[in-house]
């Protein structure tokens, strides 16, 4: 019967919230059944139900869980979460916080009054199985907020990845060393503008991360491929009997492509500061500093 009563509460309470998160449950059903609970069902077999079926906080942990493999497998009526874009997640914030302080609150009290002719035995059993059901709503804020920030970053990334153009446009082109920041960087942070300040910091602190490891491995391969390509040009020297010093004194493709990169990194930084958010206080936006920051400029992030 607790359960009937809370779904009358919940469409009554919360009716934006049963639509936004498309719980296909039709009003007259629960009416129904609420009426038959009330009419037919005496409260002497109240039970501790441990059933997990049919509670808000498992459907949408389902959700989440369906989300995050990419397939509903064996959980239908998940599909919502893996179709949801970021955005809409915020409003299961909002309905996860007013529903659970709602469950802890007025309907805990409304609830109590219905049974207050029942015994204490009752009333502390029903008391104990809402409060946990409101518990078991805010354990979920976390996975909600996580979903968020990992699509976000998966935005982000798609944009992130234009950097590995950089070594086309310095390896063996004569390009003069770059003073601007590349044209991707003003859209990696985009998917962020729109975003609360509370998923600002986990989002950009990610994005941060995927950031230092693609350049990381950008410049890792160009120092590799730098370095044989100079052995190559040795050995062609040593046989056609020239100067053993084949070093020109001229910047390498690596320095341009590192200076490129450390143009970008900067603009990112004022573009997080624009956000609201300080580069330096981001580990990741530190070591992708000094992964490509000259060696006059590693000590001090400006």
């Amino acid at each position: 019967m607790i359960k009937h009563i809370f779904w009358w509460f919940m469409i009554a309470k919360f009716p934006f919230m049963t639509a936004s998160l498309n719980v296909h449950v039709q009003f007259q059903e629960i009416a129904g059944a609420l009426d038959s609970a009330l009419t037919g069902a005496s409260l002497a077999p109240v039970q501790n139900s441990h059933s997990d079926q049919g509670k808000y906080s498992n459907w949408l942990s389902s959700g989440l869980a369906a989300r995050k493999s990419g397939s509903a497998g064996s959980n239908p009526g998940c599909e919502w979460a893996i179709s949801a874009a970021p955005d809409d997640f915020i409003y299961v914030i909002h309905d996860i916080t007013c529903l659970a302080t709602e469950v802890s609150g007025d309907y805990l009290v409304h609830v109590l009054q219905l049974l207050s002719s029942c015994s204490t035995e009752i009333l502390v059993l029903v008391k104990q199985s809402i409060l946990d059901g409101g518990k078991s709503l805010s354990t979920t804020l976390p996975l909600v907020i996580n979903t968020i920030i990992e699509g976000l970053v998966e935005k982000a990334v798609e944009d992130l990845r234009q950097l590995k153009g950089i070594t086309a446009t310095y390896r063996m082109t004569n390009k003069p060393l770059p003073v601007r920041h590349s044209p991707y960087v003003s859209g990696v942070l985009r998917p962020l503008k729109e975003t609360k300040k509370e998923l600002l910091l986990g989002a950009a602190t990610k994005i941060t991360g995927c950031y230092h490891e693609l350049a990381a491995e950008l410049i890792s391969v160009a120092r590799k491929t730098e370095s044989s390509l100079l052995k190559i040009r040795q050995g062609a020297q040593r046989r056609a009997a020239a100067s053993s010093d084949v070093s020109d004194h001229n910047v390498s493709d690596t320095d341009k492509i590192c200076m490129q990169l450390f143009l970008d990194i900067q603009e990112y930084g004022r573009n997080l500061a624009a956000l609201g958010v300080e580069a330096a206080d981001i580990p990741a936006y530190r070591f992708l500093w000094q992964c490509v920051a000259p060696p006059d400029r590693q000590s001090v992030i400006n």
